[in-house]
């Protein structure tokens, strides 16, 4: 359960906060809501745009359905790779670790 949770942390990573996936959440952003041309969000304009983009821009949302997502595939068949699991735990150990970096 221990590599499920460091692997569910590392996706929630890489999809809500680390840069490689900024593009993509530039491009939701804009799909869900008017953007004033000072950056700021304006109404929305899908509703099934606003909640997705809610989804990938929230750490910890998309951390608990990646986590729920990554145990059911791990209890209830073999939709990844035990090796593909592993490898994103130790990703997840290491964002983990590194954020804790430079805090005394």
């Amino acid at each position: 359960m221990l590599i499920t949770v460091l692997a569910g942390y590392r996706i929630a990573r890489v999809v809500a906060t680390d840069t490689i996936t900024a593009n993509y959440r530039e491009r939701v952003a804009r799909w869900a809501y008017i953007i004033y041309p000072n950056g700021e969000f304006g109404p929305p304009n899908h509703r099934i745009g606003q909640y997705y983009y809610g989804l990938i821009s929230c750490e910890h949302c998309f951390g608990f359905w990646a986590c729920c997502t990554l145990w059911f595939g791990l209890r209830w068949g073999h939709i990844v790779g035990m090796d593909i699991w592993r490898a994103l735990g130790i990703a997840g150990t290491q964002s983990f670790l590194v954020s804790f970096r430079g805090r005394d």
